[in-house]
Parts: structure tokens; C-alpha cells; sequence
């Protein structure tokens, strides 16, 4: 069984996500904060990537639509997350029976990530979700031709 790169790590991390957020989001914000938050360095917001010098792609930016989609139905059907629909779309929060789950959660790894997604939060704060998507394709864009 993958565990690492897999659907299961995906939804533990959006699990996290919402908890350290602690506020709606809707996908595309889970999205982007998810990728900064993992590729840290790379989005100069800290000193290391979490997950490893890698080449982040723009083809895995896109394949990231669905598999955050997939990850955050398996979390409002498994009650570890609630569901909004709003004039704007739907939006995503953690549940009562999420902040359970993640109280569990103390590994070095969730720690270092909940850190991390606390600091594209703050890099986010006074950007608008279309300058934030923006930001995300430019520097991955940016960086494949540096490469």
C-alpha cells in the first residue's frame, strides 16, 4: 500500500489544513495553500521545502484540482468536515469529529506541515484568491525555465 504521495496523505494533510485555518475555504484556497505550504522554498516563505527538493510541476498543480476535490468528499463523508453552499460556491471546514482526529495527530511531520500552512496563510492574508492562483502558476512557470 502507497502511503506517501497517495489519496490517504493528501486527505490527512487537508484535514490539518482546515484545522490550522480554522475558517471556510473553498477548494482552490486548499489548493494553493496546501502547494505553498509543502513547497515553502520554492514560494519563499521559508528556508526548506517539506517535502523535499523536488520538481513541482505544473502538471501536478493541475492534477491537484481533482485529487483535492476527491480528498475534501472524503472528508464530508467520513464527518471529518462540514460542507457549505454559498452564493459564491462551496466552502470546507473542519468538523467537531476532524479536530478529534487531528488532536491525535503530533508527529514531527503534521507539526512541521501545520507550520508551514500558518506561514502561506500569513504570505496569503493581504492577497486576493485570484492574485494567490496567480502567484502559484507564475512561480512554478518561473521556475521550469530556470531548470
Amino acid at each position: 500500500m502507497k502511503i506517501f504521495n497517495s489519496d490517504l496523505e493528501l486527505t490527512i494533510r487537508i484535514l490539518l489544513l482546515l484545522e490550522t485555518i480554522g475558517a471556510d475555504l473553498n477548494s482552490s484556497m486548499v489548493e494553493n495553500l496546501d502547494i505553498i505550504a509543502l513547497y515553502g522554498l520554492d514560494y519563499d516563505i521559508s528556508e526548506e521545502n517539506l517535502h523535499g527538493d523536488n520538481s513541482l510541476g505544473l502538471a501536478e498543480i493541475s492534477s491537484r484540482h481533482d485529487l483535492v476535490a476527491a480528498a475534501l468528499k472524503r472528508l464530508v463523508l467520513k464527518r471529518l468536515a462540514t460542507i457549505k453552499s454559498t452564493n459564491n460556491g462551496f466552502f470546507y471546514s473542519i468538523s467537531s469529529n476532524g479536530h478529534a482526529c487531528c488532536s491525535n495527530m503530533q508527529s514531527d511531520y503534521s507539526r512541521e506541515y501545520r507550520k508551514m500552512v500558518i506561514l502561506a496563510k500569513e504570505f496569503c492574508s493581504h492577497k486576493t484568491e485570484k492574485e494567490i492562483q496567480q502567484f502559484v502558476l507564475t512561480k512554478k512557470l518561473g521556475s521550469e525555465n530556470n531548470g
